[in-house]
C-alpha cells in the first residue's frame, strides 16, 4: 500500500490503493489525529453513507440534489446534500462516468448514487484516495466503480 501522511490538513493520501478502514486505530491514522466515533463510522462507509448515517442516528436520511449537470455523453457533475432530520449532514460533489448505454439512461435520471448502483446491479468497488480534516469538519475523496459506472466523490 502506498499511503503516506501529508502536511497541513490532509491526514493521508492513497494513490489508487484500496484502504481497509475497519481498524482506524492503525498507526498511520490514529497517531496523526483522533476521530470521534461518529466520524469513524462515516469514514468506514464504502458507498453506503446514507444507510450508515440513518442506522447510526436512527433517523431517515434523504438526498437533495443541488445540481446534476450533463457535461457530455456519459459524464455528469453532481452536487448533493445528505439531510438528516431536514438538516444538512454532508455535502458531496461527484463526477459520474457511465460506461454502458443502460448506465447512461439510469444516470440521466439523477437521484442518489447508491440507488443508481442498486438499479444497475453488481457490487461496486471502493477506493479511498484521501482523508482531510479541518478544525470542526473532515472530508474524504474516494472512487466507486463497477462494470457500468465510475464515480469520483468528495464528501
Amino acid at each position: 500500500m502506498t499511503c503516506g501522511a501529508m502536511r497541513g490538513e490532509t491526514i493521508f493520501r492513497c494513490a489508487g490503493q484500496n484502504v481497509e478502514l475497519t481498524n482506524l486505530g492503525g498507526a498511520s491514522v490514529r497517531s496523526r489525529i483522533a476521530f470521534t466515533p461518529a466520524q469513524r463510522v462515516a469514514l468506514a462507509a464504502n458507498g453506503n453513507l446514507q444507510r450508515v448515517l440513518s442506522a447510526y442516528h436512527n433517523e431517515r436520511v434523504t438526498i437533495r440534489v443541488l445540481s446534476h449537470e450533463r457535461e457530455s455523453l456519459g459524464l455528469w457533475r453532481r452536487r448533493v446534500v445528505l439531510e438528516l432530520a431536514d438538516r444538512p449532514a454532508c455535502v458531496a460533489r461527484s463526477s459520474v462516468v457511465a460506461r454502458t448505454r443502460t448506465a447512461i439512461e439510469e444516470a440521466s435520471k439523477g437521484g442518489g448514487l447508491g440507488q443508481l448502483f442498486s438499479e444497475l446491479g453488481g457490487k461496486q468497488e471502493f477506493s479511498l484516495l484521501e482523508v482531510a480534516r479541518a478544525e470542526t469538519t473532515f472530508s474524504r475523496v474516494y472512487v466507486l466503480s463497477n462494470a457500468h459506472l465510475v464515480c469520483h466523490i468528495e464528501e
